[in-house]
C-alpha cells in the first residue's frame, strides 16, 4: 500500500507539472489551455480522493496489526483477551 500512495503522489505531481508546462509554454489556443487546466483540476480531485481512501485503508491496516501485536503479548501471560 505504501507503493500505491507514493506512486499516485508522483503521478499527481507529474500531471500538474505537465499541465503547467502546456498552459505556460506551448503556443496553443486559449480554448485548449482552458481544457488542459480543467482536465488537470479534475484529475487532481479524482486522484486525491483515491489517495485519501488508500491512506484510510492503510491506517486501518496498521491499527489492525498493532492490535494483533498487543493480543500476542497478552496470550503468553495467561490472560484472556476479549474483543467487544
Amino acid at each position: 500500500m505504501e507503493s500505491q500512495l507514493l506512486s499516485m503522489t508522483f503521478i499527481m505531481f507529474g500531471m500538474l507539472s505537465f499541465a503547467a508546462y502546456m498552459i505556460l509554454y506551448t503556443p496553443t489556443s486559449t480554448f485548449s489551455k482552458w481544457m488542459v487546466g480543467i482536465n488537470a483540476v479534475a484529475g487532481f480531485v479524482l486522484l486525491s480522493s483515491y489517495l485519501v481512501g488508500t491512506f484510510q485503508q492503510y491506517s486501518q491496516y496498521l491499527a489492525f496489526l498493532k492490535a494483533q501485536e498487543e493480543m500476542k503479548e497478552v496470550k503468553p501471560k495467561g490472560e484472556v483477551a476479549y474483543v467487544n
